[in-house]
């Protein structure tokens, strides 16, 4: 069911266009066993978001983990890249899943997920920013997670999206503007 929604949501169907027959005839069950495993179409939704949520995140994990850089702000830059090559992958399915995290209420599974996330970053930039506190580094990248993510979510909602490589270009510069205001800069 969950990966029948999400096929949908990336070919560009709206949550409203796409019924829970399509989803049981997809996952190939019958549409009254739809309701054995979930309350609605928007529970399907919210476990997709979740499960989504969670594997991008591991995903930019993943990615910032391996690398290794000699400045700040190759560092940051990298991040920008991961952050844009990752949630842009699949336009369409990014625009639903944004409105869905606000038409479900689901902010809180978004922001366990910047939170381990941002652990993760200040984590990495430790070794570039050693006088920080980890505390405020925490802070700091929790601030550049949420930069982030706002300029993605607000660029999938436009009827007209801006080239990536000016997305990236954007985030970087905000990132380094948050990190350079709370810390100096290594």
């Amino acid at each position: 069911m969950i990966e029948a929604l999400d096929e949908r949501l990336e070919r560009g169907q709206s949550l409203d266009e796409i019924t829970i027959e399509s989803l049981s005839d997809r996952a190939g069950v019958a549409a009254g066993s739809f309701y054995e495993y979930f309350v609605s179409k928007d529970n399907v939704f919210g476990v997709l978001i979740g499960w989504i949520t969670h594997r991008n995140f591991v995903e930019l994990a993943s990615k910032l983990e391996r690398t290794t850089h000699a400045t700040l702000d190759e560092h940051v830059d990298d991040f920008a890249e991961a952050v844009v090559s990752t949630y842009f992958a699949r336009p369409a399915r990014m625009r639903a899943l944004v409105l869905g995290v606000g038409k479900l209420g689901l902010l809180d599974i978004v922001t366990a997920e910047r939170d381990r996330f941002a652990e993760l970053l200040a984590r990495t930039v430790k070794r570039y920013l050693p006088n920080s506190e980890d505390a405020e580094l925490r802070r700091t990248f929790c601030l550049v997670a949420d930069a982030a993510m706002g300029i993605l979510s607000a660029e999938c909602l436009r009827a007209r999206p801006v080239p990536t490589e000016q997305l990236v270009e954007e985030i970087s510069s905000v990132s380094k503007s948050i990190i350079s205001a709370r810390h100096a800069m290594a």
